[in-house]
């Protein structure tokens, strides 16, 4: 965003020191006919009378004359061109085309990736039109990413549906983050969402009488899905028998109304699902790793209906609390690298950290020490030493970031463990890149001087795990089925979540994985 503001504020600064352009639009854009377009035609002189008289021959109006070019814009009926390019006067004539910002760009996180939802918007189903529920702290009001259509406010502490926590902020980018708002992306990105809030700053104050409230909210509002990322017990404590009777007959009834319920199934490793997740109307989703294992943390047993990536997972954090990354090659035209920063990683100042780069391979020390890798970014591959590893023994080695790219096609999110290295030092920025990208850079090192930089300062995106990081995955899922059927009932959208998942432990269902990890793209061609 800051490079994009700065060619702007370039752009301003030139036209403020020149006379203003002589503006020929007659008629303006917006009352030109159906039938014209936008061309730049450029003369191989200045253009004059002559000029203007030739495109109003054929139909069209100048729109804009040039100051430091001979050239000027016009809307012409579409098919005359050929007319124009016909007189002598005339050097040549080009359609007009779009610009894209040079700013960060958006990354589709791996958990959106693995369940395909890329390849369910290809099917042209986006979520459009469904309303989604996030039942949790609320949804920051001020993120760029995320648009908030309405909601309800339980807590009362003047923040309205805003987020002052994180928690439901991260929860809804993974479900809805916008697409083009070039942070992340959401896996039903066109999703309308709805904040009920019922927990404060600290995720406290909720309590079930607030939480059948918002049921109730949701179903006199018309949510057509609502997702859970919390859970509840006795004293605190996930029990496998239900703790409350007026909590199952809410959620009963909000489902026969037609809503579908997504909860997280808990992160306490325990061999039975926790509650809410555990009621039959609810859909319970467990959490599942880059390499489809379930995750350490998530609750398994008999209530169990799917899996979602819950591991390390990268969407919406509240705006100046995340992180913000970014990673171009300034001797090859500062391309832009998509570059995913690693949990722990350290920050870099606001101007980033430009170095050379050396390609250290598995990133060991004597990786790093054949690389001469002091003062230096080094490229390193996954696999081998943990990812603590390499970025320690680079430090060792005097170098300055640390690149890790996949060894498998795509991204993924990596993490430090630990705020610090084991002797208790502050990590160097170190970030993940792709496969491919980890390729080019090697080509790139290898055929000459390779120059980096590398930009990790606070911004709103961050990286959590848990089935809370689950189970909007699943919710997602189902908001893109309904938006290709919304007539569907909760029953039929649940059975087509179950017969699209990847079947991942013993065929069949399991208590670990259940009917296995969704998959949108399956989930939508499946739907009728």
């Amino acid at each position: 965003m800051k490079r994009l503001a700065v060619l702007l504020g370039l752009v301003t600064v030139a036209a403020a020191c020149e006379p203003n352009p002589v503006d020929l639009t007659t008629p303006s854009a917006s009352t030109t006919a159906a039938a014209n377009k936008v061309v730049i035609v450029g003369f191989s002189s200045t253009p004059g009378p002559a000029a203007t008289a030739l495109i109003t021959a054929v139909g069209g109006t100048v729109r804009q004359r040039y100051k430091y070019i001979p050239a000027v814009s016009a809307s012409i009926p579409s098919g005359t061109e050929d007319v124009l390019r016909a007189d002598a006067s005339v050097a040549y004539v080009e359609d007009d085309f779009a610009m894209v910002p040079l700013g960060t760009k958006q990354t589709v996180d791996w958990g959106v990736s693995k369940i395909d939802a890329p390849g369910a918007w290809a099917l042209g189903f986006r979520g459009q039109g469904i309303k989604v529920g996030i039942f949790d702290s609320g949804i920051d009001v001020d993120h760029p990413d995320l648009a908030i259509a309405g909601g309800i406010d339980l807590v009362g502490d003047g923040n309205g549906l805003d987020d002052c926590n994180g928690h439901g902020t991260h929860v809804a980018g993974i479900v809805a983050a916008r697409d083009g708002s070039r942070h992340t992306v959401g896996v039903a990105p066109s999703a309308l969402l709805y904040s009920m809030r019922f927990a404060d700053c600290d995720w406290a104050g909720a309590t079930l009488e607030k939480m059948i409230q918002a049921v109730e909210w949701a179903i006199d509002n018309g949510m057509d899905v609502v997702n859970m990322s919390f859970g509840f017990g006795v004293q605190g404590v996930s029990v496998p028998i239900s703790p409350s009777d007026a909590a199952e007959a809410a959620f009963n009834e909000a489902y026969a109304r037609g809503i579908v319920l997504v909860g997280a199934s808990g992160n306490s490793s325990t061999p039975w699902v926790g509650y809410p997740a555990a009621y039959e109307s609810v859909i319970a989703v467990g959490a599942t790793d880059d390499a489809d294992l379930i995750a350490s943390f998530s609750q398994t047993g008999e209530d169990q209906e799917v899996t979602a990536p819950g591991v390390n997972n990268l969407a919406s954090y509240l705006v100046g609390q995340g992180q913000s990354t970014t990673l171009t090659v300034p001797t090859d035209n500062n391309r832009e690298l998509e570059a995913i920063a690693l949990e722990f990683a350290g920050m870099t100042r606001k101007q980033g950290i430009t170095t050379n780069a050396v390609y250290a391979n598995f990133g060991t020390a004597a990786d790093y020490a054949a690389a001469s890798c002091a003062g230096k970014t080094a490229v390193v591959m996954r696999g081998g030493p943990t990812f603590a590893q390499k970025v320690e023994e680079a430090m060792n080695a005097g170098c300055v970031a640390v690149i890790i790219h996949n060894h498998s096609p795509g991204n993924f999110n990596g993490t430090l463990g630990a705020a610090t290295t084991t002797d208790g030092r502050p990590w160097i920025p170190a970030v993940s890149i792709t496969l491919d990208e980890g390729l080019y850079l090697k080509d790139q090192i290898a055929a000459r001087t390779t120059r980096t930089t590398l930009l990790n300062v606070a911004g709103n995106l961050a990286i959590l795990s848990g089935t809370s990081m689950a189970s909007p995955h699943a919710a997602g899922v189902a908001a893109l089925v309904l938006s290709k059927n919304p007539a569907l009932t909760p029953d039929q959208v649940r059975a087509i979540l179950r017969a699209s998942s990847v079947d991942l432990g013993p065929a069949g269902w399991d208590p670990v994985f259940g009917y296995g990890r969704v998959q949108a793209r399956n989930a939508v061609a499946q739907t009728p």
